[in-house]
């Protein structure tokens, strides 16, 4: 039987556990919410988004996997106007950094189609793996 000592201590794991698992969920649905807030871009159902944010810059970049068996990916890019890249262009994401800190890889240029654009506070750019419809999607602050 629970004692009141034993429910306190209970009562702080689970708060401790609450603490710790919370931000990390709500991060990454915020961050799906701010790219289609601020690119206009409707993600579509993902299996997977890893999310990577740093506040000092104010740079987030996000790693989504679109659902294949749910999402036509070449028909969802051709409707928010991916584009292929040419062969001069660098990728420039100021996340890169952190994206390498986590043993993440991005992708080889001959596979990526590219969305971009900015508004009065941020710049936004996107990149897509046609192969697989793994996006890189980054925000930063100008």
């Amino acid at each position: 039987m629970f004692n009141r000592t034993h429910m306190r201590t209970y009562h702080i794991y689970l708060l401790l556990i609450l603490l710790a698992v919370l931000p990390s969920c709500e991060n990454c649905e915020m961050t799906i919410d701010s790219y289609e807030v601020h690119t206009n871009i409707d993600i579509p159902k993902v299996t997977r988004a890893e999310c990577y944010y740093e506040d000092e810059n104010g740079v987030k970049i996000t790693i989504f996997d679109l659902n294949e068996r749910l999402v036509d990916i070449p028909a969802w890019a051709s409707r928010y106007e991916f584009k292929r890249m040419d062969s001069t262009y660098q990728p420039h994401l100021e996340g890169l950094g952190m994206l390498a800190e986590a043993d993440q890889h991005f992708p080889a240029y001959p596979h990526l189609l590219r969305r971009f654009g900015e508004d009065e506070e941020r710049e936004w750019e996107y990149f897509m793996d046609k192969r697989d419809g793994k996006i890189w999607a980054e925000i930063r602050r100008k």
